[in-house]
């Protein structure tokens, strides 16, 4: 009786479903620490259109930002890219080295006040960079090259670099002084010093040739 009691004991706990033990959860606390901040933005974006890092960065739950466009403009390609810890302001900037070649900025609309908002714009956009002014005399250039190749020679050496955007240096030439005058970003007057600084002179001209003194008038008898 014993043994028969026994083995349907042993049958019983062998029909019984098996049921792996449970896996030990860890607290919440434990794992890298979040990069989470109200006050700063911290993303590893692998690429895609504006609109996807936007979307992106405010799932996060950080600071957050806050852009107005054209659905058009927000298509915009943006490569793979990591940021720390960084304001919805430096974001935007970082931003605007991505977005500035295709024509497009995002400018402050509520500078200083909680939260920013930004407009994606089209165009002339505020780089907030200081514009600067130079004048250059070119009288010991002009002759050995005209001043049509001389401010084109500049144009050409600052649209040479992909993202320099032409209105970004403004030339005009004052025939009366021989001045040309130069305002833009310092980038930009820069290399406007350094295409003049390559610019051919003018030969010396030669000296006059010191006048004979006259013969002396012969006496008269």
């Amino acid at each position: 009786m014993m043994h028969a009691r026994r083995f349907l004991c042993l049958l019983a706990a062998s029909v019984l479903p098996f049921s792996a033990p449970a896996a030990e959860t860890k607290p919440a606390t434990e794992g890298p620490p979040q990069l989470v901040d109200s006050r700063y933005i911290s993303i590893d974006f692998s690429g895609g259109t504006l609109g996807e890092l936007l979307t992106a960065v405010n799932k996060i739950g950080g600071a957050g930002l806050n852009v107005i466009g054209e659905p058009t403009d927000l298509n915009t390609a943006i490569p793979a890219f990591s940021i720390r810890f960084v304001t919805p302001s430096a974001l935007a900037v970082a931003i605007n080295q991505f977005i500035y070649p295709r024509g497009l900025g995002l400018n402050a609309a509520t500078t200083g006040r909680a939260p920013e908002i930004f407009v994606l714009t089209k165009g002339t956009v505020n780089r907030r960079e200081d514009t600067k002014f130079e004048s250059f005399q070119l009288s010991p250039f002009i002759g050995q090259q005209s001043v049509d190749d001389i401010v084109t020679a500049i144009r050409d050496a600052w649209q040479l670099t992909p993202g320099n955007r032409p209105d970004s240096l403004q030339l005009k030439f004052h025939p009366p002084t021989s001045i040309l005058l130069a305002s833009g970003t310092e980038d930009a007057i820069i290399t406007a010093r350094k295409v003049i600084g390559t610019l051919r002179p003018n030969p010396p001209k030669p000296e006059p040739k010191p006048k004979a003194d006259p013969a002396p008038a012969p006496e008269k008898k």
